[in-house]
């Protein structure tokens, strides 16, 4: 069972959601992937939930679940 576990986990990608730029260290530290939501900047290094087809402006009203609908 664990080498199950062990060839699951190293396919597995995980997303740290983010309202500003200032965790990026600690984000990228732990090894997930960035995702910046929201109306802050932030640089190149984040997924940003306002690219291609989003619903972004709506952030203010449905937090995190703008990047669930655009990463969908």
């Amino acid at each position: 069972m664990t080498n199950v576990k062990n060839k699951i986990m190293k396919n597995l990608d995980m997303f740290c959601i983010c309202l500003n730029d200032n965790l990026l260290r600690k984000v990228k530290k732990l090894q997930y992937i960035p995702v910046g939501v929201g109306a802050e900047k932030f640089s190149q290094e984040w997924l940003l939930d306002s690219n291609g087809e989003n619903i972004s402006q709506k952030n203010k009203f449905y937090g995190e679940y703008t990047f669930h609908f655009w990463f969908w």
